[in-house]
């Protein structure tokens, strides 16, 4: 919990911490994961068309950044077998249990092929999931010193930064980041929440309309857009954004608690109650602070 009233998980990939318990999976996302299989299985035709029609940004890669990964490495055996790793990479990072696995099959196919520049930044997703920080950074360090201009590196290190509390790193991060890829709306997105955080909220408007413009079904760039919006207690537009995104996912939950309390803080208690009476009925976990402002206020 950001603060007292909102619910709000800051989103990386990247993407790389907003998987959640508190949703379920979208078609999209099961679309994606079959992807992931395809690829690890070598089926890299198949899973190129799976990757294109869920559209999809996981915690670790996009549907767009797997597609490019697999063009970019299709031109030989010996990169074909890297990749075919480096998607069972994947599919051991998405489950969290098996983390420490995915770096084993990294560095192993790493050591087969020292020039696939891209297992680097893999090994240092892996670590910072582990939340072994130091490895993290000498990892991004080291991609960074092969693909300079890579603006991946610069996002997921960025957000490595932020969520260690370096936020002047951070921002330098999103900054060249977005100097190499203007059309990167994940970091507009995530620079944009870093602003929010530190209460520049024009500047935080800015870069989320921009991650907006470019990409107008990325839901944490509503997310975050509607928590400024609250913070700056301009209930009427958190309202509007945080109702857009559970048109883009109704099962997203952190969006619906921000909608009870934009409506709590509307004087709308009739539809406070009602979202509340809905997230208990299919046993959501609730924020507390939720249940006892309303349990005196609700007829049910």
């Amino acid at each position: 919990m950001q603060n007292i009233y909102i619910n709000c998980i800051f989103s990386l990939l990247f993407f790389l911490w907003f998987a959640s318990p508190l949703s379920c999976q979208t078609n999209s996302e099961i679309i994606f994961n079959q992807a992931i299989l395809q690829a690890s299985n070598g089926n890299f035709k198949d899973s190129k068309l799976s990757f294109q029609n869920a559209d999809f940004i996981g915690d670790f890669l996009s549907s767009e950044r797997a597609v490019l990964l697999i063009n970019k490495y299709s031109t030989n055996e010996l990169d074909l077998a890297t990749l075919k790793e480096v998607f069972t990479g994947l599919k051991l990072l998405i489950n969290e249990n098996e983390v420490s696995k995915s770096i084993d099959v990294y560095k192993k196919a790493l050591n087969k092929n020292p020039s696939f520049d891209e297992l680097y930044l893999f090994i240092a997703v892996s670590y910072a999931v582990l939340n072994n920080y130091v490895k993290a950074i000498q990892y991004y360090n080291i991609a960074e010193e092969k693909m300079p201009r890579f603006s991946d590196i610069y996002l997921n290190r960025g957000n490595l930064y932020f969520n260690t509390d370096y936020p002047k790193k951070a921002l330098e991060d999103y900054n060249f980041c977005i100097t190499l890829d203007s059309l990167d709306y994940q970091a507009f997105c995530n620079r944009g929440y870093l602003h929010s955080k530190e209460d520049n909220y024009l500047l935080s408007l800015s870069d989320l309309n921009k991650s907006i413009e470019l990409k107008n079904n990325y839901s944490p760039s509503y997310l975050n857009r509607g928590v400024t919006y609250f913070k700056m207690k301009n209930y009427i537009d958190a309202l509007r954004d945080f109702s857009k995104i559970i048109d883009l996912n109704p099962n997203n939950l952190i969006a619906s608690q921000n909608r009870i309390w934009c409506y709590i803080y509307l004087g709308q208690l009739n539809e406070a109650c009602t979202e509340l009476n809905y997230l208990l009925q299919i046993k959501a976990d609730i924020d507390v602070t939720i249940i006892d402002f309303l349990k005196t206020k609700c007829k049910n």
